[in-house]
């Protein structure tokens, strides 16, 4: 298998970053919304039972009779010399009779680059049928330095905000769950010097719950990731009683693995990301914490 050296890698993302200007928060390899979707390949969009489901697909967090509240950290390509990322996301869930709403926070930190995202989410349905609305506000932005102020990539400024919808359905069909979602559908402009429009995000995804006794089920799903020119499947697993959760994920370009603890109150999911390109890295950690109320 190819594999590429660390300095390699590290120029390579820094390289994306400044030229093509792709906000990380939309880039497949950290599109880490939290612990629970990326231990299962990212693939997990159809109904999930708590606020981070706003981050995969606005219709998966239809009406459930509690609020909640979650909170992300991730630590991207732990232990890679010179790459210090950190993205961290804050969600809240309020559903209603007939509706749930909800708003969400996202940023990423890498150096002198930032991205930040403020979500208003709404989601209409009941326990077989919903679709959701996620209207974003993004921003990315540079911190300057002496060298960086008379690049001519900065002339009309540092920082550039535009606003975004996400479209989401769910459905259940018998035991299998199916969904779809598109991100970006009005492809905003981030381009700071000249126009550069984020492409259409589309997944499409199918799951099925099984029940294997009366303590224990599975859970799996297969999603099809569609970005641009890129097109890449994405599988999921996740063995689940009332307590715990024991999850593992691939895509083609990494695997991950996931525990979970599900309490009446407190829910506290954990995942490891590992590149199947990068030597020598300890993966992305990611640990998600939420409270019902």
């Amino acid at each position: 298998m190819f594999r590429v050296s660390r300095p390699l890698f590290f120029s390579l993302l820094i390289f994306t970053l400044h030229i093509t200007r792709y906000p990380l928060l939309n880039a497949a390899f950290l599109e880490s919304g939290d612990a629970r979707g990326a231990s299962l390949g990212s693939s997990f969009r159809i109904f999930h039972p708590g606020p981070n489901g706003l981050f995969w697909n606005p219709a998966s967090v239809r009406p459930t009779g509690k609020k909640n509240l979650s909170f992300t950290a991730a630590k991207p390509f732990a232990g890679l010399d010179g790459v210090d990322i950190g993205v961290n996301s804050l969600a809240f869930l309020l559903p209603l009779d007939l509706v749930s709403t909800g708003l969400s926070y996202q940023s990423l930190d890498a150096d002198s680059y930032k991205e930040e995202k403020i979500s208003l989410s709404a989601a209409i349905g009941g326990k077989e049928t919903a679709a959701g609305l996620n209207v974003n506000i993004l921003e990315d932005s540079f911190t300057l330095d002496e060298r960086s102020r008379s690049d001519p990539l900065f002339a009309s400024g540092n920082s550039k905000r535009n606003i975004s919808f996400d479209l989401g359905f769910v459905r259940r069909i018998g035991s299998f769950e199916a969904g779809i979602v598109f991100k970006e559908i009005n492809r905003p402009d981030l381009g700071l010097k000249t126009e550069d429009r984020l492409p259409i995000t589309s997944v499409f995804n199918l799951g099925q719950q099984i029940t294997l006794s009366e303590r224990w089920g599975l859970r799996w799903e297969v999603s099809c990731f569609i970005r641009g020119e890129k097109k890449e499947p994405r599988a999921g697993a996740e063995l689940l009683s009332r307590e715990y959760r024991f999850r593992i994920g691939a895509t083609p370009d990494q695997g991950s693995l996931g525990l979970g603890i599900n309490h009446s109150l407190l829910i506290v999911d954990y995942a490891l990301i590992y590149p199947l390109a990068v030597r020598d890295i300890q993966g992305t950690h990611i640990v998600s914490v939420g409270v019902r109320f």
